[in-house]
């Protein structure tokens, strides 16, 4: 039965104990209140147990768990108080417990229990790959037990009640990535040796009483990405370079670095001559297309060429312009003779009569 995320309201009905053959039981993001039916521990068939996310209050079904195979078990973020049911774990195939609430440790009901009363057969032992405690009132310390949880990926069990040292025990977990015991009540040093940590991403032990020296071992941790130990009494902080050594074993001979210096400077030098003979060598070929546009028709022999008058169509050499072109005052020879030319607009339509025109005035200053 899902009836997840429909806003329902009022309480869990006393007749859902009736159900024999009820599996799954999901009533979670809704608006329900009071007490969990205890005929709802009873049921023979129930694996999967959501109700998270709502307003409902007072102790769980102390019978759970042990008349049926619970596989999922999530009373989170509600008003529950008093223990966890201790046959939860009867079946031995729970995979997942999840019992934080949102407020803080004070701010209403809270679940508590001693953490070593969560007992695991050894099947259930490897099936458990997370388990979510934190905002309760779970006290006493962290079992040795726990070595054998060995699929755990996530352990949250921050803001509880939470005491003694940090067992070497939990270093040994090869799958874990994210560890949340901040704000309970652990103490003295934290392990001198980590076995396997390899997976651990997340490290979160603040508000609490540790001391000590802080292990150079955490600072080797490959995937650890957010690490907090605030508000501890930790001595000195140990850390070393993290990697330095690895980063040292791998790091390139100086002849090496000064072969690929070279190349790199030589590859540049002569991308740049490369580059300069192609621009000029573009630059001249435009320059040649350029004169190839210009017809010079002489009217008498002349002593002057295309060059000549090319290179004095400036601005500076202007002295007038018309419709059909412009015309320039250009020195053909150092006795400081002149010749007026006039450049035509370039258009492939240009009217035959301008044409014409050029030629007439050209033959008239030739015979002047």
């Amino acid at each position: 039965m899902d009836l997840g995320m429909n806003q329902l309201n009022g309480s869990i009905p006393e007749d859902f104990g009736k159900l024999k053959k009820l599996q799954l039981l999901s009533l979670f993001k809704n608006n329900l209140s009071g007490e969990v039916p205890p005929s709802i521990g009873l049921l023979p068939a129930l694996k999967t147990f959501k109700v998270f996310s709502n307003n409902l209050s007072g102790a769980l079904p102390p019978k759970m768990g042990l008349y049926s195979k619970l596989e999922e078990f999530d009373v989170s973020t509600n008003q529950f108080s008093g223990q966890l049911p201790e046959n939860l774990c009867a079946g031995g195939v729970l995979q997942g417990v999840v019992a934080f609430v949102k407020q803080s440790l004070w701010a209403g009901a809270s679940i508590s229990w001693k953490l070593q009363q969560f007992a695991l057969n050894s099947t259930l032992q490897q099936q458990l790959f997370r388990l979510e405690l934190n905002n309760n009132k779970f006290s006493g310390p962290i079992p040795p037990g726990i070595s054998s949880w060995v699929n755990l990926v996530v352990f949250e069990a921050n803001n509880n009640l939470l005491s003694g040292e940090i067992p070497v025990e939990i270093t040994s977990l090869p799958h874990l990535s994210d560890l949340l015991l901040d704000g309970n009540q652990f103490s003295g040093p934290l392990p001198s040796k980590i076995i396997s940590w390899k997976s651990l991403t997340s490290l979160y032990l603040s508000r609490n009483a540790l001391s000590g020296q802080i292990p150079k071992e955490i600072g080797s941790l490959p995937d650890l990405r957010y690490l907090d130990l605030s508000q501890n009494h930790f001595s000195v902080l140990n850390f070393p370079n993290c990697y330095a050594k690895l980063r040292g074993s791998k790091k390139m001979p100086s002849k090496t670095l000064a072969l690929i210096l070279v190349l790199t400077v030589t590859i540049f030098v002569v991308t740049m001559i490369v580059t300069l003979f192609v621009v000029r060598d573009y630059h001249r070929k435009k320059a040649k297309r350029y004169l190839a546009t210009w017809k010079l028709t002489s009217f008498q022999r002349l002593n002057f060429t295309e060059a000549n008058i090319l290179a004095s169509l400036t601005e500076n050499n202007l002295i007038g312009s018309g419709g059909s072109g412009k015309v320039y005052r250009v020195a053909i020879n150092r006795a400081g003779d002149y010749v007026a030319v006039k450049r035509i607009w370039n258009n492939e339509k240009m009217d035959r009569n301008l044409e014409k025109e050029f030629f007439g005035r050209g033959s008239d200053s030739g015979n002047n």
